[in-house]
């Protein structure tokens, strides 16, 4: 008996079966296998139908994005940017809803942020030109967290640097970067919860400034969570050559204190999975989420560290965290299953902190959480989750073996 992905490679144009998501496929694949032979067919017209219409529907989305994208360059106010970066959210999301690929998120999010970013720099530099003149020597703006690692989604904030050059523009600089805050969460990029933006002395000076800053950070037993977020640097504008610098000695600072990754390690393995002893859900027991567990912080984040952790360990300075692990997995340093496993995980735990953003942008939620109730999923759904924690509890285990941690050290 033909099976139905037979149906699919031979009946269906291979552009619409592009659209489909993993998930709806293992849908249809189940309703299939259960519908008598004699209606299968016209299973399959009805099929093909709805995946045409969704097929035209992606087209006519991605069209008004690529409109979009193009009208970033040419935005000539603050407000035109807000109004720009609004709607790119909106058919991303409506994108995503259709097509489930984690992947394609990351890439248009980021794309689009990319080029609003740079946009917002010229415009808030011809603000400060036509006010203060020129400043003397040159600046770069780098960003850090899901943007340096290629992985942005629908809800993005500040997690900015800056480095200049010339001392004695300092009154210039802090007064762009105050501009550069205060325009940026004009057009939805958020304010840092964690002050990480260089109205913060801690996030803005000069290069000379910085390779003192660097060292102190990796240093300083405080200073961990500094250590972690520039790992993720990377050049958003300004002086490209600037920027070069300031990477290459944050790369080269790292590289000294080794002890640090320990550090690292050791905060990492303190995260909680929500995970029981026994594989059931760890839900929270009381209050305003009871049954219900943080898919980010106590899933996603631990995994993104942990690939980070490993990556420092072994020279890789590929930030994107897919592209991390299959650089592990290269060096041989995961096995090939197990670099399957975390990527299949990844895309699992991004796929519901997506599926929270969505709710938060269109209003069916007043905040965002990334609580979701997993006893409120499918059966097939659950167990995709719990082996999605599962791994990533595997790859605490294999980190506390890595880096001779036991429990008692923690």
């Amino acid at each position: 008996m033909r099976s139905l992905k037979f149906y699919f490679d031979e009946i269906m144009d291979e552009s619409i079966i592009h659209t489909m998501s993993t998930k709806s496929f293992l849908r249809y694949v189940e309703e299939f296998d259960e519908i008598p032979t004699r209606f299968r067919i016209e299973y399959l017209l009805s099929l093909s139908k709805m995946y045409e219409k969704e097929y035209r529907e992606l087209k006519a989305l991605n069209k008004n994005y690529n409109r979009l994208l193009q009208s970033v360059s040419r935005a000539a106010s603050v407000g035109d940017l807000a109004r720009i970066h609004a709607d790119l959210n909106e058919v991303t999301a409506d994108i995503f809803l259709r097509s489930g690929s984690i992947a394609e998120v990351h890439q248009r999010c980021t794309s689009y942020r990319d080029k609003l970013t740079f946009r917002i720099i010229a415009l808030t530099s011809q603000q400060m030109r036509a006010e203060h003149g020129n400043p003397r020597g040159a600046f770069a703006w780098i960003r850090m967290g899901s943007t340096g690692r290629d992985e942005q989604t629908l809800y993005t904030d500040q997690d900015n640097l800056l480095v200049y050059k010339n001392k004695r523009d300092e009154p210039y600089y802090r007064a762009f970067a105050a501009r550069m805050v205060t325009n940026l969460a004009t057009i939805g990029f958020a304010r840092c919860r964690g002050n990480i933006m260089p109205t913060n002395d801690k996030w803005f000076g000069t290069l000379d400034e910085w390779k003192v800053k660097l060292h102190d950070y990796i240093v300083g037993s405080d200073n961990l969570i500094d250590l972690i977020v520039l790992s993720d640097a990377k050049y958003s504008g300004g002086n490209a050559a600037l920027a070069k610098q300031f990477l290459e000695e944050t790369h080269t600072v790292m590289k000294m204190y080794q002890a640090s990754f320990k550090a690292i390690a050791k905060a990492t393995l303190l995260m909680p999975i929500a995970l029981t002893i026994f594989k059931g859900f760890k839900t929270e027991k009381k209050g305003e989420y009871k049954d219900m567990l943080n898919v980010k912080y106590k899933g996603w984040l631990p995994l993104i560290m942990l690939t980070l952790l490993f990556s420092l360990e072994n020279d890789i300075w590929e930030t994107n965290t897919i592209k991390r692990i299959k650089a592990l997995e290269k060096l041989k340093v995961f096995e090939p299953d197990f670099a399957e496993g975390l990527m299949a995980s990844y895309n699992i735990l991004t796929g519901y902190k997506l599926m929270a953003q969505i709710d938060f942008l269109k209003g069916k939620t007043t905040s965002l959480t990334y609580y979701i109730n997993p006893f409120k999923l499918e059966k097939r759904e659950q167990n995709r989750l719990k082996q999605a924690l599962s791994t990533v509890e595997k790859f605490q285990r294999l980190a506390s073996s890595s880096y001779n941690i036991n429990e008692d050290a923690l």
